[in-house]
């Protein structure tokens, strides 16, 4: 059984993201995913928050870097990480949230989920 798997630069693009996020959808056992350094843009966004919300065992994922989450990817992805239960760390460092607007989003769900030992965003901010 798969439980990690690194597709850092792998140019997946928001086609290849829609296709890891059905499968994410389904069930698949991964506990650690690695997206960083793909641009995958709003569309990928929506799908991966699709596969956050849906999935009941990924524990880390990494969205670092080029991805490019505009405001509506990053909204999608705060309201998903509301519903998912198995996320305790995520990493955004760099990812091109446009505005503070969304940002704010994820902090909300931070502070009011405390199943979260870390997230990476501007700076490392610690979740007790």
């Amino acid at each position: 059984m798969l439980a990690m798997l690194g597709l850092s630069q792998n140019a997946l693009g928001a086609c290849g993201v829609q296709f890891l996020s059905e499968d994410l959808r389904v069930g698949a056992p991964l506990t650690q995913l690695d997206l960083s350094r793909n641009c995958f843009g709003a569309a990928g966004a929506e799908s991966m928050a699709g596969a956050i919300r849906d999935n009941a065992s990924l524990t880390f994922l990494n969205l670092s870097n080029y991805i490019i989450i505009v405001d509506i990817g990053a909204k999608s992805g705060s309201e998903a990480l509301k519903i998912n239960t198995s996320l305790t760390k995520l990493d955004l460092l760099e990812n091109g949230i446009q505005t503070s607007v969304p940002l704010k989003a994820f902090v909300e769900v931070m502070k009011n989920n405390h199943r979260f030992k870390s997230v990476f965003c501007l700076t490392t901010i610690s979740v007790i």
